[in-house]
């Protein structure tokens, strides 16, 4: 980058780019435009990755040109500042610009039609003008595609539209001085970023996607906002850009990108590094075929539960950012519980580094993560220190940069651990969604529980493959079950991302699955690991690890389970009974919890975020692989939320019924540990009954199911998981009392191809309701295919980015409403809970001695620590209170008890809180709400109390 001198053309000096919130200290354009391409020019090398210099490069001859653009962008994208509609925001920018002979429109235009001429429309409008002097053909594609960049660098794209409205723009009336300032500062651009006239002649010619666009509007994004910082660049243009830039980067401290090494000696990698003397089969061929590939590739794990597929795919991250150029990893869960389980190991292996003094950004991505002790720990002290030192003193080589806490930067940080849907938001069409593209197309990406995806939310999943893939990214994928069509989908859609940048080939709107990946989809081994590249593809299937287990299965009705539950924690185990609902879950939690005080504990979404991370917590310590006192009797009742990625051991499991997939995922936490004769003798051998409906082993007639059990998952799911488990056992269908095994890892593939397979096997009896069931499914499947394509961004190779602009919504609610547009689920409504007593407002008493019971204030301010406390307290109501008419009654009584105080908060504001009278109930619409720290949040319409 060249430093110019300040420019001598009073008019260029006198245009103005920021100023303070008062309206004082107009910062002129010229020297924000310079801060921001110094920023891009220190970034560029530093901060984005060689993988993705490379795609740059790609489109642009070499590097060094690439770079030259990035600052050029950098250096103009503010150009369109220099236009009437924008200098006339602040009084004190118009009068110096005045002063110096700048005309503004007399009277001056209303707001409707100053805000048709927004500054990143006239700068794209602007540069299209400049590049037409640089090509002996006007509107060169390329100079198009870059003003576009210009165009969108406020997170959405402009409409380039000839609105007569806009009488003011150049040629329809504007002065013709507006028009050469923004000229001289885009040559000031030429000048600054070094490009000649000859250098745009090719640079016009290049072949720019829609990757490299999104890869240098989301860098333009960042390095703005950077630039824009008052704290990062105080208002003094007095020394030159550079040095400005040198000095706001280093109170920025983004640390030192991550310089990843494979691990070449795998043995020794898992000793030092997770504590794993003798690494598995199926650890060493992922890593193996991992270190082997010649291209960026989807590598799929499917191996069973406990076997170390969370290890594995570090280990591999590792060595495929090594061989790729990424400097970074994200690791994706299905649910926020499951993310913060995950940013626990997370740290544990970056903290375990060679380099373990060279400090890299972490950050931990959803809506509770600032409630994450450990993240918060490390937030704290990276304001002062940079390096997180534990209670021992212990160096940490990561930190929680606090610029990387925005809801939009999180996944900027060098390693990102987030819920999926931070990937899945890469296909939404969202304002500022190249910020996403710009911090997963850097990073290797980790997708744990892949299976996990439902059909709404695959649409999403599958495009974001697509563009991974077109961003040369690698993509570990890790399952413990997969249907065969589900297997073919992931692949597909990752080869035909990576082709359309290799290949340059225009992708089909519906391509036919092509011969290689279909015979890979159909593999059978277990455990089984493929990947698949733009080109080249492996398969391998390893040995078993030798953890084979034979789980003995039984059935009971929900009285009989109770009893039988009783009966087996005599013997002291711990056992989980598992259900599909809350509902469910709470009912049988009373009703065991009444006949074994102190031995039962619960586990659900419906307890405040302090609640569920303390029981998680607890569960983990006395459940988990080292637990030290591991209880002598103890019933865990749960939902769905201890089958993912929780590293949990019972001795024996009741489970509602559920799709096969996720069956096995339960299952797989029984005897997840080897522990020997450490579990009690009647519990030596794995067991588990299956509760939840009638008939699931044996009967002539269909099987019957529970109506909460069948709502959650679709009958035709369960009828076809019961079929194949039937047919696994080889059960006649008269008999009575079956109870045999299901091997895993052995029987695992059959029993996910049979249940998922186009035509499944039914005795005849069941045909009828099993047409009728499937018939339901397909059009279900249908509508959620038809709505989430509604949102979703086109192929890469398909589209403009310009049609990535916002959706119809407010920016404060964008992540809200997007999370509930890549998954298919009612808007649940979210609340704090606190507690009126006598006269006044206090926070629970569960909050401890410190914040519990704490008086909290009606008006004026309220202690920060303690409103953190306070926030802790969210629980989020069952969607169905908020349906149809319920939802005005339940919003309109909720606003009725809103507390001014909370406004003043950054921990409270915007939250609406639900008010307990002093025995911890409310009524809320036609609903009475109650909560305990024992069953959680607890609802019953008052018509049926």
């Amino acid at each position: 980058m060249k430093s110019l001198p300040k420019p001598t053309d009073p008019m260029v000096r006198a245009a103005w780019a920021k100023s303070q919130r008062d309206g004082s200290k107009p910062f002129p354009l010229y020297a924000h435009l310079e801060d921001t391409a110094a920023v891009a020019d220190h970034l560029f090398e530093r901060w984005l990755s060689k993988s993705q210099r490379a795609l740059l490069a790609r489109s642009f001859g070499d590097e060094a040109t690439a770079h030259r653009v990035a600052i050029w962008l950098a250096a103009s994208h503010d150009v369109g500042k220099a236009t009437w509609a924008f200098a006339i925001k602040v009084p004190e920018g118009r009068r110096q610009m005045e002063d110096v002979g700048f005309l503004f429109p007399e009277p001056t235009p209303p707001y409707s039609d100053q805000r048709l001429y927004p500054h990143g429309l006239a700068g794209q409008l602007a540069v299209e003008r400049h590049f037409d002097t640089k090509t002996a053909r006007p509107k060169a594609r390329a100079g198009l595609l870059l003003a576009e960049i210009i165009g969108g660098h406020h997170g959405s794209f402009p409409a380039v539209t000839d609105n007569p409205s806009s009488i003011y723009r150049e040629g329809a009336g504007e002065p013709a001085h507006w028009a050469h300032v923004r000229n001289e500062l885009l040559h000031r651009a030429d000048q600054i970023a070094e490009i000649t006239d000859d250098d745009w002649a090719q640079i016009l010619q290049a072949r720019i996607p829609e990757s490299v666009q999104a890869i240098l509007n989301g860098f333009l994004i960042v390095c703005d906002w950077i630039a824009s910082n008052e704290w990062m660049f105080p208002y003094d243009a007095s020394e030159p850009a550079n040095v400005r830039a040198e000095r706001g980067l280093s109170k920025l401290n983004l640390g030192n990108s991550w310089l990843p090494t494979a691990a070449s000696e795998l043995d020794a990698y898992f000793g030092s590094r997770f504590g794993i003397s003798d690494p598995r089969p199926s650890q060493h061929d992922a890593h193996e075929l991992a270190a082997s590939l010649d291209e960026p590739s989807l590598l799929l794990i499917e191996a069973p539960t406990g076997e170390g597929k969370t290890e594995t795919a570090f280990a591999c991250a590792e060595t495929l950012a090594a061989k790729f150029g990424l400097n970074g990893v994200a690791v994706l869960l299905p649910t926020r519980a499951t993310a913060s389980a995950m940013f626990g190991r997370t740290l544990d292996w970056l903290n375990s580094r060679a380099d373990a003094a060279t400090p890299q950004s972490v950050t931990l991505a959803h809506s509770k993560a600032e409630f994450d002790d450990r993240f918060q720990r490390l937030s704290s002290a990276s304001k002062t220190a940079h390096i997180y030192d534990d209670e021992q003193g212990t160096s940490h080589s990561v930190v929680a940069n606090q610029w990387f806490r925005g809801r939009k930067q999180r996944v900027l940080a060098d390693f990102v651990v987030a819920t999926i849907d931070q990937m899945l938001f890469m296909a939404l069409k969202a304002k500022h969604m190249t910020l996403r593209h710009l911090g997963f197309g850097g990073k290797v990406v980790i997708i744990d529980e892949v299976h996990a995806a439902d059909t709404f939310m695959r649409t999403y999943l599958l495009r974001a493959l697509q563009w991974l893939g077109a961003y040369q990214v690698p993509v570990i994928a890790l399952s413990a079950t997969l249907p065969e069509a589900q297997r073919l989908e992931l692949l597909s859609a990752y080869r035909e991302g990576a082709r359309q940048t290799i290949d340059r080939a225009v992708l089909k709107v519906d391509p036919k699955p092509d011969a290689e990946l279909t015979t890979l989809a159909q593999a059978t081994g277990y455990p089984l690991i493929t990947a698949v590249g733009a080109h080249n593809h492996a398969q391998r299937v390893s040995q078993p690890s030798g953890r084979r287990i034979a789980f003995t299965l039984d059935e009971a009705s929900d009285e009989s389970m109770l009893d039988q539950v009783s009966a087996a924690v005599a013997d002291g185990g711990c056992i989980a009974v598992v259900m599909n609902t809350v509902n469910r879950a709470q009912r049988v939690f009373a009703d065991l919890a009444a006949r074994h005080p102190g031995m039962v504990e619960l586990y659900h979404s419906r307890f405040t975020v302090e609640s569920r991370a303390r029981r998680e917590q607890r569960l983990v310590e006395r459940l988990g692989r080292s637990a030290a006192d591991r209880p002598n009797g103890l019933i865990v009742v749960a939902t769905q939320v201890v089958e993912s990625s929780l590293d949990v051991d019972f001795d024996l499991m009741f489970t509602d019924i559920a799709p096969m997939d996720s069956l096995v995922q339960r299952i797989g936490r029984v005897h997840r540990h080897d522990r020997g004769a450490n579990r009690p003798e009647s519990m030596r051998e794995p067991r588990v009954v299956l509760t939840g409906g009638e008939r699931l082993l044996s009967g002539e007639a269909p099987p019957t199911f529970d109506r909460g059990v069948q709502r959650v998952y679709g009958e035709a799911l369960l009828l076809r998981t019961v079929a194949a488990l039937r047919e696994h056992l080889g059960q006649d269908t008269g008999a009575s009392g079956a109870s045999t095994t299901l091997a895993v890892p052995d029987d695992v593939p059959l029993l996910i191809k049979n249940t998922y397979r186009p035509a499944p096997t039914m005795p005849a009896d069941w045909l009828e309701r099993h047409e009728e069931a499937e018939r339901i499914m397909r059009l279900e499947q249908h509508d959620q295919q038809e709505r989430s394509r509604q949102f979703v961004v086109r192929h890469p190779g398909l589209g403009k980015i310009t049609d990535w602009n916002a959706l119809a919504q407010s920016e404060a609610s964008e992540e809200h409403l997007g999370a509930a547009q890549v998954r298919d689920a009612e808007l649940s409504l979210e609340v704090v809970l606190v507690q009126r007593v006598g006269g006044g407002v206090k926070s629970l008493p569960s909050l401890g001695a410190e914040f519990g019971g704490q008086e909290v204030a009606l008006t004026g301010g309220i202690d920060d620590d303690l409103a953190r406390a306070v926030a802790t307290c969210a629980v989020s109501l069952p969607a169905w209170m908020t349906q149809g008419s319920q939802l005005d009654m339940v919003i309109n009584s909720l606003e009725s008890s809103g507390i001014e105080s909370w406004q003043m908060s950054p921990w409270l504001r915007g939250v609406l809180p639900l008010i307990l009278d002093e025995n911890f109930c409310c009524t809320l619409g036609i609903n009475r709400v109650q909560y305990s720290d024992e069953l959680g949040l607890t609802v019953e319409r008052e018509d049926a109390r």
